[in-house]
């Protein structure tokens, strides 16, 4: 086990297994099953705070974004999340493009000279990764945009001549935050038995250290589970 371990790609900023880097499919399985087996003590599949697949966080997306289809069903719009590191931004994009599937969505990181796919419309993780030459040839060649940023981007996309509605994301709320930690610890439930829980008093020690950035929660619940497992 000791020798396995040390095959495999562990990314510390999500404590995520990289299980695809190990070289033999038997070995993939095996880590699989012993990954499931050590959570069983605490009624758990897996660690629900490690990272989750694209298609996962939208299914567990806690947002609502209603409001936001009818206006990037006109064309020549764009929605910017706008928020720093960890707070929600790629859920809410994802969230979105659930009711957009027919558009073509794009995780983009620095260095990225993509070939964007002929459509009516695109969804861009990261756009602030392009340069604004890139950028602007996006801007210009969809009628419906919807993108992530650390930047406000709206100028340079009003100039374009698209019309903008800009989303500050920011989850700080302790109900909301709830309710997320519950979604993820309910998806990596083994069966009907009880499960751990996260109550307010905890959030709330999380908002004082880390403010609304979801991601360093995360990470903190994620050893907070290891150590329920452990006990």
């Amino acid at each position: 086990m000791r020798n396995l371990r040390h095959r495999v790609n562990i990314d510390y900023d999500f404590k995520t297994v990289r299980l695809w880097c190990l070289p033999h499919k038997d070995e993939r399985e095996f880590y699989q099953k012993v990954s499931k087996l050590s959570y069983a003590s605490i009624n758990l599949r897996f660690n629900p705070f490690g990272e989750l697949h694209p298609g996962e966080r939208q299914k567990l997306a806690c947002v609502d974004v209603s409001d936001l289809i009818q206006h990037l069903e006109t064309p020549h719009t764009i929605v910017q999340f706008l928020a720093g590191h960890g707070r929600g931004k790629t859920t809410h994009l994802l969230a979105l493009h659930r009711h957009f599937k027919k558009f073509p969505y794009m995780k983009l990181y620095p260095g990225d000279c993509p070939e964007f796919m002929q459509s009516a419309g695109c969804f861009v993780d990261s756009i602030e990764n392009l340069s604004l030459l890139a950028r602007w040839r996006v801007y210009r060649r969809y009628e419906h945009l919807a993108v992530t940023t650390h930047r406000d981007l709206s100028i340079e996309m009003r100039m374009a001549g698209l019309t903008v509605k800009t989303v500050r994301v920011s989850s700080n709320h302790v109900d909301l935050l709830q309710n997320i930690f519950h979604q993820r610890i309910n998806y990596a439930r083994r069966n009907g038995g009880g499960m751990p829980t996260i109550d307010v008093k905890k959030i709330k020690v999380l908002q004082q250290k880390y403010g609304d950035d979801i991601r360093a929660m995360e990470a903190e619940l994620y050893e907070y589970i290891d150590e329920l497992r452990d006990e």
